[in-house]
């Protein structure tokens, strides 16, 4: 495999780098806007440190693991000459690597990476796009990271995209928000995790249209009522529970 210069040192690097370690594929160095995380990382892995735009490298493989918005102009630094240049993100495509290189790819392993997360990449879809040569190289470094390879176009890749967000990110803020209500009534939120179980294992069998329950689906105004009633202390979060109980039931009078 070729020389892998990992670009970035937060929590997406740190994983990626677990995995390689892993895996036995040696990392070759470590690129950071801060030395010291840079070299902070590369100790970890026997790696070399350099600080992002100081006699960067222009060979190998090089993974973009920042933000969004420094893919294109962190991009743009790299001065490759037969080099492939990867990003990880869900919502940007190949695209937006900088156009002068010639192999340019996105592999979204479709997970959410936290420090305290212990990611099991054997079973992470990962969705990836790809354009340019050296595509056998390209999917020989998917193979490390893990089996489950999706290769979606654009347009797809944004519908699912969304999903994710609303199935992880607007799910896990209504988790917060339950745990902040329970909390303050010195409640457990712990008792909710075997329904929330419960719903993770049904969806394996059936679909999610299949498993909606509650007093939205049934109609029950007097439940529905006494709810919008204890959440008089938070009127955004009581026009949320509305708007969700009437996509749930249109039919209902709130």
């Amino acid at each position: 495999m070729m020389p892998i210069h990992l670009i970035g040192t937060g929590n997406l690097a740190k994983k990626i780098a677990i995995r390689l370690e892993e895996k036995e594929i040696a990392i070759t160095s470590v690129i950071s806007r801060s030395i010291d995380r840079a070299q902070d990382l590369a100790s970890k892995y026997n790696a070399n440190s350099i600080q992002l735009n100081h006699n960067l490298p222009d060979e190998g493989m090089f993974l973009l693991c920042v933000n969004d918005d420094s893919i294109e102009p962190i991009s743009a630094l790299l001065d490759t000459k037969n080099g492939m240049v990867i990003h990880f993100s869900g919502s940007k495509s190949f695209n937006n690597i900088a156009e002068k290189h010639k192999s340019r790819g996105v592999i979204w392993p479709l997970q959410s990476f936290t420090a305290s997360s212990n990611p099991n990449w054997d079973n992470i879809p990962l969705i990836y796009s790809y354009n340019g040569f050296d595509f056998e190289s390209f999917v020989a470094f998917m193979n490390v990271l893990g089996k489950q390879q999706y290769g979606l176009s654009k347009d797809e890749k944004a519908q699912l995209h969304l999903a994710a967000v609303l199935v992880n990110n607007f799910t896990n803020l209504l988790y917060t928000e339950a745990e902040k209500r329970l909390t303050k009534s010195n409640v457990s939120f712990e008792l909710l995790l075997p329904i929330l179980q419960q719903m993770i294992t049904q969806l394996q069998q059936v679909s999610p249209a299949q498993t909606q329950s509650g007093p939205a689906k049934r109609g029950d105004l007097q439940t529905l009522q006494k709810h919008l009633n204890l959440l008089d202390d938070d009127l955004e979060l009581q026009e949320i529970y509305k708007l969700l109980s009437k996509r749930i039931n249109p039919e209902l009078k709130l």
